[in-house]
């Protein structure tokens, strides 16, 4: 029985070397030619004997593009097109924070977008009762169609001031051929091991090839998963939006500047600066008058029990001092 059952595990192993070998020449020969594909041909019903490993491959042509679209791989229409995944990280400056926000949502609706995450900050406590200055920020994480995915990062100066905007590339495409292979390699030996199953007769096979079974059928769930995670980063392109509410845009400057231009650039930040100081002391003086003047009262108060108490004290040195010499004068007598 234990020989059965050896010789049993080793065809279960040697039609995985199989058709994991053939999967990857079928790939390589794809890949080579200048496309991808993105699975096996054949019915997942078909047996051993009718699986056949030399496949004919028919290919379309985006009449668009010129690039591969499709594939006809033993009768099963395949997305041929590149597997990418664009990302972009943007940061806005704004002195309409509100309207700011309302046109993200204007955006979304004009390309089909959606927010993933977002955080807006309300204005404090101690704006709203102390007048404090406080600014909001904003951040979104929005994914949008692969294919408004230019216009719209073409579109965020709709926002205010795009400070800076930093986009990648990540091209997963022979990833996910491989990854598409390997989960077409793992069906193929499911669709056998179950065919097996049926014809086990005895308990040390069935338990033998269920052992198997499970182990292909969580390979299976755990490369479902990551070909639609990949699946949905590809079709849904991910854009961050950092929008902060600023009392002045920052001014863009040239890089080229000359020596007249930097010194009067110098001068109109100084001439600022003195200005936004006064600016800010008289607004300080102005809100903070009614403390201003109480501290006043009270200083002057100070002042004049200080000068009252330094007035007596003067008087006193005065009456001890002539005591005293009244005292010598007459002693002298």
């Amino acid at each position: 029985m234990k020989k059965r059952l050896s010789l049993i595990l080793a065809v279960i192993l040697i039609m995985v070397c199989l058709t994991g070998c053939g999967g990857a020449a079928k790939d390589s020969a794809a890949y080579d030619n200048g496309t991808s594909s993105g699975s096996y041909g054949g019915s997942p019903e078909a047996s051993e004997e009718s699986f056949d490993m030399e496949a004919d491959y028919s290919y379309t042509t985006d009449t668009l593009t010129g690039e591969p679209g499709s594939a006809i791989i033993s009768g099963v229409q395949v997305d041929m097109s590149e597997k990418i995944i664009y990302t972009a990280h943007a940061d806005i400056e704004t002195i309409d924070f509100d309207g700011s926000v309302e046109k993200v949502y204007g955006l979304l609706e004009q390309y089909n977008a959606f927010i993933e995450n977002s955080y807006v900050t309300g204005k404090s406590y101690s704006t709203e009762f102390y007048g404090h200055q406080s600014y909001r920020v904003a951040e979104f994480t929005i994914r949008v169609p692969r294919e408004y995915y230019s216009a719209l990062t073409s579109s965020l100066d709709v926002l205010g001031n795009v400070i800076s905007i930093n986009s990648s590339v990540d091209n997963i495409t022979t990833q996910y051929i491989d990854t598409q292979s390997r989960l077409d390699t793992y069906r193929i030996e499911e669709d056998r091991l179950l065919a097996m199953l049926e014809k086990a007769t005895s308990v040390e096979e069935m338990i033998a090839i269920e052992e198997r079974l499970s182990e292909v059928r969580y390979n299976i769930e755990s490369l479902t998963s990551q070909l639609k995670n990949w699946d949905n980063k590809v079709n849904y392109s991910t854009v961050t939006l950092y929008i902060s509410e600023v009392k002045e845009l920052t001014v863009q400057v040239p890089v080229q500047r000359t020596y007249w231009q930097e010194i009067g650039d110098g001068l109109k930040n100084t001439f600022d600066n003195i200005g936004r100081f006064f600016k800010n002391l008289f607004k300080f003086i102005v809100v903070n008058f009614p403390v201003i003047i109480i501290l006043a009262v009270v200083i002057a108060v100070v002042i004049l029990i200080f000068r009252k108490a330094t007035k007596k004290d003067r008087q006193r040195v005065r009456e001890i001092m002539a005591e005293n010499e009244a005292k010598k004068e007459e002693s002298n007598e």
